[in-house]
């Protein structure tokens, strides 16, 4: 793990090659398939005592022509945690294997819709569903309050327009020289959790021209790095009237309630010619404090991912 951190901190702040003022435009081609590869690990660490997880994943994604731009197909993926971190939880992790997502964009990468939101739905449905097994022990207006909170159908084409959006970056369209920053605050469904937003802060730097990863045909390359912040309080009070409806007797409680802090620092590397991504890295940390009794028990993770992109002609 100390080799791939090392790797990850000389992948972000590699030397820039060159300086121009470029202008990024989204030219993803049809007929296009990504063999995508990632590796990584997880550290938590809770009252000074580590656990690490290793992380190995590969997805498919697929660019089609469509009527309204094209059609981009993520998934179905395979991925490997050490040890099963979904053991305890019921869910299937086939179930999130096959998982399909289909976005509609236009010729210029902006979002337009879901491709088939009902299937989507469906599967989102088909992954939860193990939860609602295990509850089904507890009264029936508690499930029914978490089918609500969790159902997939909530801000579905909300939850799909960042994802992609996340994907994409908001790289194209503007012009940038080396420096150049954007600073932007998104609001978004807080998966779960429903009526709840989470407060996005991101910051977009352009560091510049970059030698291509090893294996791309790309002939030019940008890098981008962006740091964001994440504020989850909204979910104390989505959880209080979950509480609520549910019958607990003190719902204040919940204004107590840890809530973690979350915070990355990431990169993407961009085929100059087709704006496809072709190496996105990065670190995501969160930390949480929890009151128990007089004692205070820290937790904090880190997570460490690079995902590599190999993009050729269907």
């Amino acid at each position: 793990m100390e080799r791939f951190s090392l790797f990850l901190v000389m992948a972000m702040y590699a030397p820039v090659v060159h300086a121009q003022t470029i202008t990024p435009r989204f030219a993803w081609p049809a007929n296009a398939i990504a063999e995508i590869s990632g590796d990584g690990f997880t550290v938590t660490t809770r009252d000074g005592k580590a656990d690490s997880v290793s992380l190995r994943s590969t997805s498919r994604l697929e660019v089609r022509a469509h009527r309204e731009g094209l059609l981009i197909l993520m998934g179905p993926s395979t991925g490997s945690m050490l040890p099963d971190t979904f053991g305890g939880t019921g869910i299937s992790r086939r179930a999130i294997e096959q998982l399909i997502t289909k976005y509609v964009v236009s010729s210029s990468g902006s979002f337009v819709r879901l491709d088939d939101s009902v299937g989507f739905v469906r599967q989102m449905d088909s992954i939860m569903a193990p939860i609602f097994v295990r509850a089904s022990a507890l009264p029936a207006a508690t499930v029914a309050n978490m089918r609500r909170a969790l159902s997939a159908g909530v801000s579905t084409s909300a939850t799909a327009r960042l994802a992609w959006t996340g994907m994409t970056g908001t790289v194209f369209d503007r012009s940038w020289t080396a420096g150049d920053s954007v600073a932007e605050i998104l609001k978004q469904p807080l998966t779960g959790f429903a009526g709840a937003e989470m407060t996005n802060t991101q910051i977009t730097h352009f560091r510049g021209v970059v030698t291509c990863p090893s294996g791309s045909a790309a002939s030019v390359c940008w890098r981008f790095t962006k740091q964001s912040h994440i504020d989850m309080s909204a979910m104390r009070a989505s959880i209080a009237k979950l509480a609520s409806s549910s019958g607990a007797p003190d719902v204040g409680l919940f204004d107590r309630m840890p809530i973690p802090q979350t915070t990355s620092d990431g990169y993407v590397i961009y085929d100059a010619a087709t704006g496809r991504p072709l190496e996105i890295g990065g670190t995501v940390d969160s930390h949480t404090n929890a009151l128990a009794g007089n004692v205070t028990i820290s937790t904090s993770s880190r997570l460490v991912l690079v995902t590599h992109y190999e993009w050729h002609a269907m």
